[in-house]
């Protein structure tokens, strides 16, 4: 994933979170959610990098089996987390486009003064 890499200072707050989460250990959903950011805290995740994680596993949490009223509750913490991720994409999508038009422009401009092969491909086998 290009936001957050596979594996991080986060990773073994994310193990024992999701060992955490499985029906036997009988920690609480939300319990193990608060878990998971105090770890990533003591393990000197950066604030942004941690609220973020934090909020995507509250809303998954949140989410299953969750009323419209619940949805509308983790709008405060949903919209900056898209904030982080919607405002750099649209930042590079930009840079890309303009890339594209200069390099396109490029082309065809200097495509008629191009180069022309030296030599052809081939074998140079002179026959008698």
């Amino acid at each position: 994933m290009w936001l957050l890499p596979a594996y991080g200072d986060y990773t073994k707050a994310a193990i024992l979170h999701d060992f955490m989460c499985k029906r036997a250990s009988g920690v609480p959903r939300h319990d193990a959610d608060g878990l998971f950011r105090r770890s990533m805290r003591e393990l000197g995740v950066p604030f942004v990098r941690r609220w973020m994680m934090w909020g995507a596993v509250r809303l998954k949490s949140k989410l299953s089996g969750a009323r419209p009223k619940h949805v509308v509750q983790w709008l405060p913490v949903a919209i900056p987390a898209a904030f982080f991720v919607i405002v750099p994409a649209a930042v590079i999508l930009l840079w890309l486009a303009l890339f594209w038009l200069v390099e396109s422009a490029c082309f065809w401009i200097l495509r008629p003064v191009g180069e022309k092969p030296a030599n052809k491909p081939g074998l140079d086998v002179k026959t008698a």
